[in-house]
């Protein structure tokens, strides 16, 4: 699923903002991880349609020629004034005057909005003002599935409402989006790109994300092992849990697999070896090895913790459990593992913050802040 050399107009580090955003808004509406990761995989399922021809791109293409957007729009409310988006917020949902609105994106160095010059939403199709943008099909989505820059936020927007709408409870609406991306789209903008998302990936919305793989690698690596200090790890001692409650090399592992999101060569990698990777990683991080504990560790002669951690032979990071429930090897792991462990290394500096600012609370164990391994430290 490499894609980007046929989306001409976008880059690397506009995706890598692009997944920052997503992140942040992820957090700021306590949306579940399983959503995000799953918007995060139609983002990219989406930008991966340029250009492949067949009946995804001819049907994106009908349906923009045959679709009159008057049709599908659904007004917000029945008024004759014009309503402002604060007023929308507070109606379809009060919570959102307590957030933070998170900043539009910026990408390339411009704020990827339209270039609208009103502040309000007209809800009656017959009283538009002159200000008010109307979008044609093709200016949302080109009917072979290139993207402008200037329309890259909005598919964010669309692939996130539609994971919602398949993962939350309590969905997000396209209002939602308009009040988050700051106006940068309208509401007729949002939904008809979440038409052409449904179209250009023919409704097979639905897919395996690295989160789907994250609870049974956890559960295999939790069976046995030792920490490098000396701490016994099994079963429950093993869920090394902190004061917040919190399992922390589950969090551990949610934020390096956040982390391998902004990281667009890990996109064409299945996800099970993504998610294999941050277990991994995780393990490395905190010093947690497999051992083999002899049949009379029992005895009263049994040595202490620190000095069975040092007098076992250690099998590394990777156990025999974790390479039988995930079929991976440990070479099998090292580049994917390296990739993510250079992006963990560097984002402290980054200008793309929200994954380490979410991780550094309490919250979640303050996990971003952990010292990263060197290089040599890895286990390859």
């Amino acid at each position: 699923m490499d894609y980007l050399h046929r989306q001409t107009h976008l880059t690397q580090k506009m995706r890598a903002i692009l997944m920052d955003w997503l992140i942040e808004l992820a957090e700021e509406y306590h949306l579940h991880p399983r959503t995000l990761h799953l918007g995060v995989a139609l983002v990219d399922k989406t930008l991966a349609c340029a250009n492949q021809g067949g009946s995804s791109t001819s049907s994106l293409a009908s349906s923009a020629s045959h679709t009159s957007l008057e049709t599908r729009e659904t007004p917000v409310k029945t008024m004759d004034t014009p309503l402002k988006v604060a007023e929308i917020a507070s109606d379809n949902n009060p919570n959102l005057k307590e957030v933070t609105t998170a900043s539009p994106l910026s990408v390339g160095g411009e704020s990827a909005s339209t270039s609208t010059t009103t502040n309000t939403i007209t809800t009656n199709a017959t009283s538009t003002t002159n200000n008010t943008v109307t979008t044609t099909d093709s200016e949302v989505m080109g009917d072979d599935c290139i993207i402008k820059r200037e329309m890259l936020q909005c598919v964010g927007c669309a692939c996130m409402l539609i994971a919602t709408k398949l993962e939350e409870v309590q969905t997000l609406t396209p209002d939602d989006f308009v009040y988050m991306s700051d106006q940068s789209y309208t509401r007729r903008q949002i939904t008809h790109m979440e038409m052409s998302v449904c179209t250009a990936l023919r409704f097979h919305l639905q897919c395996k994300t690295p989160f789907s793989f994250l609870e049974r690698f956890l559960r295999a690596s939790r069976i046995s092992g030792v920490y490098e200090r000396g701490h016994l790890m099994g079963n429950v001692i093993g869920m090394a849990r902190n004061g917040s409650g919190g399992d922390v090399l589950e969090y551990l592992c949610l934020y390096l697999l956040e982390l391998g999101m902004l990281v667009y060569d890990l996109v064409p990698r299945k996800p099970s070896l993504v998610a294999a990777a941050a277990v991994y990683l995780a393990r490395a991080t905190l010093g947690l090895k497999d051992c083999t504990f002899p049949m009379e560790s029992s005895s009263p002669n049994t040595p202490s913790s620190c000095s069975m951690s040092a007098a076992l032979p250690s099998l590394g990071y990777w156990t025999p459990t974790l390479r039988y429930y995930s079929g991976y090897d440990l070479p099998d792991l090292e580049d994917t593992v390296r990739r993510i462990h250079a992006m963990q290394y560097k984002i402290e500096s980054s200008e793309l913050k929200s994954v380490y600012s979410k991780y550094k609370v309490e919250k979640y164990g303050r996990v971003s802040l952990l010292t990263c391994l060197n290089d040599d430290d890895l286990g390859f």
